[in-house]
């Protein structure tokens, strides 16, 4: 039995020592292969465009006034419709 267990035991050494030799050996190719961070990049090219007069005030209609409508600004309509349906099948499950 024991020396069952001195064998387990030696396998288990063998495969750790194998893995921290692969660890080691990709620690090794990274240090061989990472970048001088001293050095200075090159600046990105810059997209220049113009979307047309700025304004000043919110982009919402006038005639936005409930909170549905607020919301339709910011999200399509599949998912008010979605989040509608989702709400009140939770409503029935809970409240009915």
């Amino acid at each position: 039995m024991t020396l069952i267990l001195n064998m387990v035991m030696i396998i288990w050494i063998k495969v750790a020592l194998v893995i921290l030799l692969y660890k080691e050996k990709q620690l090794h190719k990274w240090r061989l292969n990472k970048k001088n961070v001293t050095l200075k990049d090159s600046e990105p090219l810059r997209l220049h465009h113009a979307l047309g007069q700025k304004t000043r005030n919110p982009q919402v209609s006038a005639n936005c006034v409930t909170p549905l409508q607020f919301y339709m600004v910011f999200f399509a309509s599949t998912v008010v419709k979605k989040v509608t349906a989702e709400t009140c099948q939770c409503h029935r499950k809970n409240f009915e």
